[in-house]
């Protein structure tokens, strides 16, 4: 039986006995073997055995799913490798199963003479912790990529392979959300938290894919649970949005006689347009409302503060984009065609703007410290 067992102090089980077959990792119940772990995902991943074989597939994890320390979609698990979902490690014990290649793979040993071949990769000297290796191999394997030069693909990357008809397919669904919206009120909240749940959980989908290098717009996520799938990711987003601009909502209720009432709340209203994206791209990596405190967002923000910038800049200039998209729809007499453009409009600018996020949590993952 193929075992995984646990190889750090993140990692609250012990041990996993994966069945014949389709075995499902995540942190809701419901999943074959649930690891509570904030870094899992409700679903994080699904593992198949098979006969003498062993995959591991993605199942659009906020926080990545890593073998060896390389980040995966989909791969073949062999004895021996180290399987890290989120911050949680595990090492597969299957002895029926081939050993994996060991080229480029990290080994902690006696560094020893070496007459005219290199080896595969730097000898680290025993007595190192795991971070202290992976620091000192060759920095070519860790090169972090440029986030300026993924920046400007940001606007195509919608657009890749079947991003189109993610595009169409949900400007198409949110066309009949808005329709669907005029009914009762009970209704109206349904849907409302349906809508902003589904997006928000297809908002960590694509900061994830994006954080793991992929370059192919990920597939709008299964709904199999109510309360991880939907009601979790609205309350996610809606208490990232509410707990940032709550500062200007309170200055306008009690300052509202005041004199400096302008003046406080373009002050506080800038401070909470810069504090936002990071929030919600904390929250959205470690699926805590914990990621919201300013003991988290601010060093954030400092310890990358030239791009946070730059993207801060790059995601305002699309918003305001957006607002006059609504804007100039309004003059658009064919009916239905307003709401058609600013949907799919609107759907296309989010995608970009979580790939600005995502490219960001990628190129600076270690300095931000979150995992």
């Amino acid at each position: 039986m193929a075992t995984l067992v646990a190889n750090n102090g993140e990692t609250p089980v012990s041990r996993i006995d994966l069945q014949p077959g389709i075995n499902t990792i995540g942190r809701a119940e419901g999943n074959h073997h649930v690891v509570p772990h904030a870094s899992v995902s409700s679903r994080h991943c699904e593992i198949v055995v098979g006969d003498g074989a062993i995959t591991v597939r993605d199942l659009g994890s906020t926080n990545g799913s890593f073998v060896d320390d390389k980040p995966i979609q989909q791969a073949s698990l062999a004895h021996g490798q180290r399987l890290k979902l989120g911050s949680t490690e595990f090492v597969v014990e299957a002895p029926e199963v081939p050993p994996a290649p060991r080229t480029g793979t990290l080994r902690v040993n006696v560094p020893k003479p070496v007459a005219a071949v290199e080896p595969a990769a730097p000898p680290v000297a025993t007595g190192r912790t795991a971070a202290e290796a992976i620091a000192a191999m060759a920095p070519a394997i860790y090169d972090e990529p440029s986030f300026y030069r993924q920046l400007p693909g940001a606007f195509a990357y919608p657009f890749n392979k079947r991003g189109f008809l993610l595009l169409a397919i949900g400007t198409f669904f949110f066309l009949i959300l808005a329709v669907a919206l005029k009914f009762a009120l009970i209704f109206r909240i349904a849907i409302a938290v349906f809508t902003y749940g589904y997006l928000f959980a297809y908002m960590q989908r694509i900061i994830s894919a994006s954080a793991q290098g992929e370059d192919d717009v990920p597939e709008f996520p299964d709904v199999t649970e109510i309360w991880s799938d939907i009601v979790l990711p609205f309350l996610l987003f809606t208490g990232t949005f509410v707990a940032t601009f709550a500062p200007p909502i309170a200055i306008f209720i009690f300052m509202r006689e005041s004199e400096m009432l302008g003046i406080a709340l373009i002050a506080t209203g800038i401070v909470c347009a810069l504090y936002f994206p990071m929030a919600l791209l904390a929250v959205a990596v470690t699926d805590s409302f914990l990621a919201l405190s300013p003991h988290v967002v601010f060093p954030s923000i400092v310890r990358v503060f030239v791009p946070y910038l730059v993207a801060c800049v790059v995601l305002g200039i699309i918003v305001a984009v957006r607002f006059g998209m609504e804007w100039a729809a309004d003059f658009i007499p064919v009916p239905f065609l307003p709401t058609v453009l600013v949907g799919f409009v609107s759907l296309y600018l989010l995608v970009v703007e979580m790939r600005i996020l995502g490219l960001l949590f990628r190129s600076y993952r270690g300095r931000l410290g979150w995992l």
